[in-house]
């Protein structure tokens, strides 16, 4: 029997459930996800804990379940973003959604571009929360980490380039950033130019 792994790196919880290929529901393996608050307003997650949970996830089944995963796959939440170094690991706690620190930075945004263009270039309505407010706060206020982050990665990325060890992406978690020309597929050059984003980070 062929099973298939589907890790849900959720704001609440990291949860593994593993299915069988009729989409029934084998096991599933759950732990918390707690919230970090370095200040009022502040969210922030440990993305390196997250890992170890997960194998822990893993290394916890029993091992003809093991046996049988075939595919692993990942969803999360998004809009957050970590920075990670060459390995994918880590520099910092990942800046969450439900982070209220970059008002400033969507005012920028939107001071730089304008409503109509945002939406047209990447279909979102112009907020603080897409990860390229987080972006510009971390190049603002954590100037050495933003030098050495490898990629800049949201939470699904940082999980499949940890599995994959390829900094990899995919267009629904991308359309999340409010730097991707959804109509073309791919990074905005109007918008990566306009704030200075190396797109290699991405």
């Amino acid at each position: 029997m062929e099973l298939i792994s589907v890790i849900d790196a959720g704001t609440g919880s990291i949860r593994n459930t593993i299915y069988d290929l009729s989409g029934r529901v084998v096991e599933v393996r759950k732990m918390d996800n707690p919230l970090i608050h370095p200040q009022p307003g502040w969210a922030e997650q440990d993305t390196a804990a997250w890992w170890s949970v997960i194998k822990d996830q893993f290394l916890g089944l029993d091992q003809a379940i093991r046996n049988q995963i075939m595919t692993i796959t990942v969803t999360s939440q998004r809009e957050g973003i970590v920075p990670v170094n060459e390995d994918f690991l880590p520099l910092s706690n990942m800046i969450i959604w439900l982070d209220g620190r970059t008002v400033r930075e969507g005012e920028e945004i939107l001071e730089k571009l304008g409503a109509q263009e945002i939406y047209d270039i990447t279909g979102l309505v112009a907020n603080p929360v897409w990860s390229l407010s987080k972006i510009l706060w971390i190049r603002k206020h954590r100037v050495e980490v933003y030098r050495k982050a490898y990629k800049l990665l949201q939470a699904e990325d940082y999980l499949l380039s940890r599995l994959t060890r390829k900094g990899v992406s995919e267009l629904s978690i991308a359309s999340r950033t409010c730097m991707l020309d959804v109509a073309r597929r791919k990074w905005s050059g109007r918008i990566l130019e306009t704030f200075d984003i190396d797109e290699n980070k991405l």
